[in-house]
């Protein structure tokens, strides 16, 4: 569960470099399509080889970030295209062309089973995907408890943080 602590960067990499080697199996990416591309872990993992890439994303911010980053990445330039869009929206992306669809660590932030549902029915009828990646996906029966843990996080610290103001108060310490 989530308790606030900055995750070790080494295990960051390391979960990172599991998922590519495994997503890649050993072959370039030469068309992506990376439903919920965040801030673009996936893309800036993936230049070498890589033909064209489209990343999806609702978050602006997000897709700013990205997008400004990309120009710093040799070998990215003219080959990412990135949006504001949801899952269900891919039908209207120019999917002519895919090798590879992408949806890495993001299924568990859906709004609900059915919004799966209907992104992997939009998926299934991009007919040029050679292949689908789904990958980092926590189990949906936890989703309230991972999506609350922050805010139990904050809220108990504050609450923390007020007991003891009071109680430096109430013995004349401030």
């Amino acid at each position: 569960m989530y308790d606030g602590s900055k995750i070790d960067r080494s295990e960051v990499k390391q979960r990172l470099d599991d998922t590519m080697r495994t997503m890649l199996n050993g072959q370039a990416a030469d068309r992506v399509l990376d439903i919920g591309t965040g801030t673009g872990m996936i893309v800036f993992n993936l230049w070498q080889g890589l033909e064209n890439y489209v990343g999806i994303d609702p978050s602006k911010p997000a897709v700013k970030f990205a997008s400004s980053s990309i120009p710093e990445v040799p070998g990215l330039a003219n080959k990412v295209e990135l949006q504001v869009c949801t899952a269900p929206d891919i039908s209207r992306i120019d999917s002519q062309c895919l090798d590879l669809v992408v949806l890495n660590s993001v299924v568990q932030y859906f709004p609900s089973p059915e919004y799966l549902l209907v992104a992997v029915d939009a998926v299934a009828r991009l007919l040029s995907a050679k292949q689908l990646f789904f990958g980092d996906i926590r189990s949906y029966s936890i989703n309230r408890q991972l999506l609350a843990s922050p805010s139990n996080l904050q809220a108990g610290t504050t609450y923390k943080n007020a007991r003891h103001a009071a109680e430096n108060c109430s013995n004349g310490r401030s």
